[in-house]
């Protein structure tokens, strides 16, 4: 069983991924907020998570747990939220 902490590395492993696919979306307008790209990463990110603890409940030693999805999530929506904060600061958002 992992430790509580763990919840803690999967928050910024999803957070950074989430930054990563944003960029991906973003192509030469990075600093702009466009909603279709936040919902964009929102869903890929939440499908690649439970598709990531489906995918543990095959490998021998490790589980699937809804608590790791619930984190992968809150890192991905966390990141979200850091990136309109800073484009409704420098001015550039919707």
């Amino acid at each position: 069983m992992p430790k509580k902490s763990d919840k803690v590395l999967h928050f910024f492993e999803y957070s950074f991924f989430a930054f990563l696919l944003w960029r991906a979306f973003a192509r030469e307008r990075f600093w702009t907020l466009e909603i279709r790209r936040v919902i964009a990463v929102i869903l890929i990110g939440s499908l690649y998570a439970a598709s990531d603890e489906i995918h543990q409940s095959y490998v021998p030693g490790r589980y699937a747990s809804i608590y790791d999805w619930v984190a992968d999530v809150a890192g991905i929506l966390g990141m979200i939220t850091l990136m309109v904060f800073r484009l409704k600061w420098r001015g550039r958002g919707g």
